[in-house]
């Protein structure tokens, strides 16, 4: 439907509307209409604009030629000459059956279309005013009547006394608006009025119609100055703004019915020191089970003990820097029991000298049960697999003498390198979150070794070539044992953990193992812990070496000794420097 206004829109060459079956209002106009048409207005009447080439509705007043094929041409000075018309029907934003009307102008001649400008020009200036007006002589009471006719010319239509025209408008009002008019019922009143300095006379009221239907209509009266004699002159115009009226009084409808019925209440309120309660609606008192008696002495006094203060701060911001409101706090029913509600409000006047807002609160209390118990449940299972990698963990350092601190040191180490990454390059940073996932992670990159036997784990000497190659499968033998757990369905968590076994003796080069991978192949997580599990293994004693200083480890891995990392890793390296090596002290 979005595709198919574009196209609408875009057609500078056929004037489109679409107007709805049922109520025949425009709907939908294109810019090439509103261009000839200019009183065009969405939710009018077809007829109210004022269209010269139907008596009515462009519709109704052409079924015979619908039935027909649509198609037609009339004369039409507001498209400036002849016009042709068609007429289908469409279901507009597949929930409207209506008619697609398409009006393509068609210029006889340059003269012709001069004519026709000239003349529309003078009808819109007309249609600006009034196609029809009462001219009054309030002095002498008497009236002529005048309308716009085809001829372009004010023919006089019928003319008598004011009062007797005056006294029949009255008689069709409803009561209410005649007691209203009954002052200026007259024509010396009227009279009076303008002579006393009265601009202009204006009402908008309801007139019983010969079906004894009501309809609305505007009664502007307006003086007329400069006159060649002294009689007080004024011209009556008389408007039909029924479907106006008729929109506005259905949706106030709505609106009250829409404002009486939203749960958890609305209100107006005024934001002085103690929230001076100025209007709500039932619901915001049903909420709580109170009366508006209660709140007598304001709304802050309402609020939970423990979240008033922290209102009556945020409410002082708003007051002091506007904006709009949005905050939770708690409240208390008559039952003692505790609702947590979310309040958003915004301004719309002023009140003593302080802002009013209109306030819309709901009840969040449900979902803030609910979110508490998810908080419960994560913190539950996260202590689950903190759990399961410490079992793990510890389960390396049983079998491994050396791995038992490496581990520990592991993640002290992932944590430093990952704080700085964040400090050095922001806009690559790290959450919290993932971080502390990562760091707990790093204590199972060596979990694969419970497969490797005490032989080769513990041997004291360098490794023979078949011996080392038993011991790089507890990068894959590790990435399978945490696969194959359940770390509380933390899908996360569990990636973070098998790159990290699997990954972290890859190389930056490609030169590592156990699937040569190079570059940001390597997941960067595994990189951390790479370039971390390099260092402590050079600084610690192992049983088959003595332990490196802090500048011979530094060295080493700098010069590539170690296998060449990321070169950003390497900057966090130099820069962490001092907070590595007082780990070890």
């Amino acid at each position: 439907m979005e595709n198919f206004r574009k196209i609408l829109d875009g057609m500078n060459t056929a004037a489109i509307c679409i107007i709805e079956k049922e109520s025949h209002t425009i709907i939908y106009y294109n810019q090439t209409f509103k261009k000839f048409v200019p009183t065009a207005e969405i939710s009018l009447g077809c007829y109210e604009i004022g269209l010269d080439f139907c008596e009515q509705c462009p519709v109704k007043s052409y079924e015979k030629q619908l039935e027909e094929g649509g198609v037609f041409l009339r004369n039409s000075r507001y498209f400036g000459g002849p016009v042709e018309i068609m007429v289908d029907e469409i279901m507009w934003e597949e929930m409207f059956p209506s008619y697609i009307i398409t009006i393509i102008p068609q210029m006889a001649s340059e003269e012709i279309r001069d004519y026709y400008i000239h003349d529309r020009a003078m009808d819109m200036v007309v249609d600006k005013i009034c196609k029809e007006a009462i001219c009054c002589n309030l002095t002498q009471n008497t009236y002529k009547n005048f309308k716009w006719d085809e001829n372009n010319r004010f023919q006089c239509t019928g003319e008598g006394k004011v009062d007797e025209i005056l006294e029949e408008l009255v008689k069709r009002m409803l009561p209410a608006d005649q007691r209203r008019c009954r002052k200026v019922n007259t024509a010396k009143k009227m009279e009076s009025y303008f002579r006393n300095g009265g601009k202009c006379l204006y009402d908008e009221l309801q007139l019983r119609t010969s079906g004894d239907d009501y309809k609305w209509i505007s009664n502007r009266v307006l003086p007329l100055e400069n006159v060649d004699n002294e009689d007080q002159m004024a011209v009556i115009i008389l408007r039909d703004i029924h479907t106006r009226r008729s929109l506005q009084e259905q949706m106030r409808h709505n609106l009250a019915a829409t404002y009486k019925a939203i749960p958890g209440g609305v209100c107006s309120i005024m934001l002085d020191d103690k929230l001076t309660m100025i209007s709500a609606n039932q619901e915001f008192y049903k909420m709580l089970g109170k009366q508006e008696e209660d709140y007598a002495d304001g709304y802050l006094g309402q609020i939970h003990p423990m979240d008033r203060n922290r209102v009556a701060e945020y409410v002082h911001k708003i007051r002091e820097n506007g904006g709009t409101i949005d905050i939770t706090y708690r409240l208390t029913d008559i039952r003692g029991e505790i609702h947590w509600v979310q309040a958003r409000g915004i301004p719309y006047g002023e009140a003593n000298g302080y802002p009013v807002y209109l306030m819309l609160r709901t009840d969040i209390t449900l979902i803030m049960a609910a979110q508490k118990q998810i908080e419960e449940e994560q913190a539950k299972f996260k202590r689950y697999a903190d759990k399961v990698i410490d079992t793990l963990s510890n389960l390396v350092e049983f079998r491994d003498v050396d791995s038992g601190e490496h581990i520990k040191r592991t993640k002290n180490l992932t944590r430093i390198m990952l704080e700085c990454y964040n400090r050095k390059f922001p806009e690559q940073v790290i959450e919290k979150e993932r971080m502390e996932k990562i760091v707990l992670a790093s204590a199972l990159h060596d979990v694969g070794k419970i497969t490797i036997s005490d032989t080769i784990l513990n041997k004291p000497g360098k490794l023979t070539e078949e011996e080392m190659e038993i011991m790089k499968t507890h990068t894959t033998k590790g990435y399978e044992i945490i696969e194959a757990l359940d770390l509380n369905e933390d899908a996360q968590q569990k990636q973070y953990s098998m790159d990290i076994a699997k990954y972290h003796h890859e190389r930056w080069d490609g030169n590592g193992y156990p699937e040569q991978l190079k570059g940001d192949e390597i997941p960067f997580w595994s990189q951390v812990v790479s370039i971390v599990d390099v260092y402590d293994a050079l600084v610690s004693t192992r049983v088959y070496k003595e332990a490196y200083t802090h500048e011979q480890a530094m060295e080493m891995i700098l010069n590539g000794e170690c296998g060449v990392f990321n070169p950003l890793l390497l900057e966090c390296l130099q820069d962490t420097a001092e907070l590595l090596k007082n780990e070890y002290k």
